[in-house]
This record gives C-alpha cells, structure tokens and sequence, in this order.
C-alpha cells in the first residue's frame, strides 16, 4: 500500500495546466498513470487521439467541457468520461473558476507524455515543431 498525500506528487506546468503526477507509469504493473490536474478558467486542449491508453477524467470541483469532432458535454464535479484508446478528445474550463479533474491512463507512460511537455514546450507558437515531436513520440495525434 502506498498512501499518497493531497501536497504530494510530481508538479509540472503544461501549457497553463497544472498536472500533479500521483502515480507514476512506472510504479504500475499495467502502466497506469494517476494526475490531478488544474485547469485555469477558459484553459484547455485540442481534440487529440491516444494510440494506446485508455483514459478516464473525473471532475473534482469546476466544470469541464468534453469535445469531439461529433460530440459535446458539459461535466460537473462528480461526473467522469471514459475514453477509450483511439477516442477523439478535447476539453476546456468553460468557466472564470479553476477546474480540477483527476485522471488516470492505463497502457502507456502519459505521466512522461506530461513531464516532456512541461520541458520542452513552453511557448506557443513558437514551440510548435518541438510539441509535434513530442506528440509523436507519445503517440498522440492531434484530430482536426
């Protein structure tokens, strides 16, 4: 047993998110990944694939807007979404307060997808071909 504390965790910056890192890829038999993640008001991501992992994101506190090419839904603290690999996928803080969500992938090492995003990409528009390369490596395909 392993009791990880609410202070705890790997901290890193992603593009304006904050994703604490509670269980690494590494410490999982099935690379299963937990993050807490904070989301500032009108934050969020593109729609992206994974090729690999399968991910669930549960709302903590805040409103999280899912998205796909096809689909959209509004969450609120309390509700989760499960994607399966390969599922479109997008979302943003709809709201002016913080949105934290706690997430966990199973299948791949999304936690280092994180930690080389944090390091390598840190301004936008000019890091563009670094965050390509990163996605790459991860597996992680941008759906336009």
């Amino acid at each position: 047993m392993k009791v990880i504390r609410m202070n705890e965790g790997h901290q890193v910056a992603v593009l304006g998110d904050q994703v604490n890192i509670k269980v690494p890829s590494s410490d999982s038999p099935h690379g299963m990944a937990i993050v807490v993640v904070d989301v500032p008001p009108y934050s969020g991501t593109p729609c992206v694939t994974h090729a690999k992992e399968e991910e669930v994101y549960f709302v903590l506190e805040g409103e999280l807007f899912m998205h796909t090419p096809t689909e959209k839904h509004t969450l609120a603290a309390g509700d989760m979404v499960h994607l399966p690999p390969g599922t479109p996928h997008g979302y943003r803080n709809p709201t002016q307060a913080r949105t934290r969500f706690l997430a966990w992938t199973v299948g791949g090492p999304m936690d280092k997808f994180f930690v080389s995003m944090a390091d390598r990409v840190q301004e936008l528009p000019r890091d563009l071909g670094v965050m390509a390369e990163v996605l790459e490596q991860f597996g992680v395909s941008r759906v336009i």
